[in-house]
């Protein structure tokens, strides 16, 4: 069996990783810490334009249809930069269970 990642969650941690190393610099947090705030919007932006956000989600939903595997690289580097945004409540613990038992009504 081959367990190496494909391409393609390559290509989303690759992308994760490199918005969150330009993003999420140790100043940043230190700012971040110094104005109270709960978490980095401008970083949340750039996941959001980048599709990163969406990525988990169906396609039938407005999503690029990936799953779990690659959700998790992303919260893998999340957590490697220590990156304050909500990625694991928003979208483990909200998006994913409303794309998946959620109804058009």
């Amino acid at each position: 069996m081959d367990f190496s990642f494909s391409e393609d969650q390559g290509a989303i941690r690759d992308l994760a990783k490199q918005i969150l190393s330009d993003q999420a610099t140790e100043t940043r947090l230190n700012q971040l810490k110094a104005e109270s705030e709960g978490f980095d919007k401008n970083l949340w932006y750039q996941f959001a334009e980048s599709g990163l956000l969406g990525m988990a989600i169906p396609e039938s939903s407005g999503g690029s249809g990936f799953g779990l595997t690659e959700l998790c690289l992303m919260l893998e580097e999340q957590g490697r930069h220590v990156a304050p945004m909500p990625l694991l409540p928003s979208l483990v613990l909200a998006a994913l269970p409303i794309a998946r038992f959620g109804s058009k009504e």
